[in-house]
């Protein structure tokens, strides 16, 4: 599973809506543990969509703070 985590709120959600808008498959969730112990929320998606993902979100002028690839066990 890839993660990506955003330094706001308003960027993630921003993160959603064109990932979404793109037919892409992505999903909101809280920052895993593992990652961050602070509140707040990164963008799930499939391996396989990273640098398509990454490109969208660049182009719309999306800030992300981290990538982050995790075993499923550590969801």
């Amino acid at each position: 599973m890839t993660v990506i985590t955003f330094p706001s709120t308003y960027m993630a959600l921003s993160a959603e809506k064109v990932v979404k808008s793109a037919g892409l498959e992505g999903k909101l969730i809280p920052v895993p543990r593992k990652i961050s112990t602070s509140c707040g929320m990164a963008l799930r998606l499939a391996e396989h969509q990273l640098d398509q993902v990454l490109a969208l979100l660049d182009e719309a002028g999306v800030e992300i703070e981290g990538v982050y690839e995790l075993a499923d066990k550590e969801r």
